[in-house]
């Protein structure tokens, strides 16, 4: 079946933008994110669509594909650039992809975990309005090669949304009151692979930081997740062992202390 010449087109383009990406993954397409955002929300593609010059669905998923591939470059450009100290030319491929919501949010990431911008800055660049949907690309990005190894070292084990939540969190911990607010915030939009992650930073935070819980209490449960994905993350053991460790912290804040115990039983 011949490819209708939208289509051909559309590919041509792709190519053409991979080689670009390839040479200089730094020279993002202006109109990058556009094109893929059209294909990610107009929804999955039937098989066998009716319509003539439509996309099969996989040649929608290849063409996602590609457009990841182009932005995993660049995340690999700036990785690369963070791990040999080339903080000037991280800063420079970020500086030319203003234009870019993707890039946008690798890069303040990549300029906060190489201290080129202040713990202030990230927090009050923290992503928890607008559309979660260009948040959690930069996972379908980073996991793009689907093998071991393969993500960008700067972003960690877990991938550029689990280090961005994890910092936010640390920062938290450290006294940042916005900090804690804009996770809360995200928590209650998250959902799916998201929520889970959050759901274990919140369980290893009571588990590890009970000070900072009991002075942050009345802000973390007025959180409609907070608690009850605590409970329910919980085993009976690890109840027990909880509400044993916090009776010990009861004289920072007694009532709050009480509360969590109760809300541990």
């Amino acid at each position: 079946m011949k490819l209708a010449p939208v289509l051909l087109v559309l590919v041509a383009h792709a190519i053409i933008c991979g080689a670009q990406s390839v040479n200089n993954p730094c020279e993002l397409s202006p109109d990058l994110f556009e094109r893929r955002a059209v294909l990610v929300n107009q929804g999955a593609a039937p098989e066998h669509p009716t319509k003539p010059g439509a996309m099969t669905g996989d040649e929608q998923r290849a063409q996602i594909r590609a457009f990841n591939e182009q932005y995993y470059q660049f995340m690999m450009a700036l990785s690369d650039d963070a791990s040999q100290h080339r903080l000037a030319e991280l800063k420079t491929c970020c500086a030319h992809n203003t234009h870019d919501p993707i890039a946008l949010l690798t890069c303040r990431l990549a300029l906060y975990l190489t201290n080129q911008i202040t713990a202030k800055e990230f927090v009050e660049q923290f992503p928890v309005s607008g559309d979660l949907n260009v948040f959690l690309a930069l996972d379908a990005i980073a996991y793009v090669k689907d093998r071991p190894n393969s993500l960008p070292p700067l972003f960690g084990v877990g991938g550029p949304v689990d280090s961005y939540t994890t910092e936010l969190l640390k920062l938290a911990t450290k006294g940042d009151k916005q900090a804690l607010q804009k996770y809360l915030q995200l928590y209650l939009r998250a959902g799916g692979v998201l929520a889970d992650g959050m759901a274990d930073q919140v369980k290893r935070l009571f588990l590890e930081h009970p000070e900072f819980v009991l002075n942050n209490w009345y802000t973390l449960k007025k959180n409609m997740y907070v608690i009850p994905n605590l409970q329910e993350s919980l085993s009976d053991d690890e109840k027990r062992q909880m509400r044993q460790n916090y009776a010990q912290y009861c004289h920072v804040n007694e009532g709050a202390c009480r509360e969590v115990i109760r809300a541990l039983k």
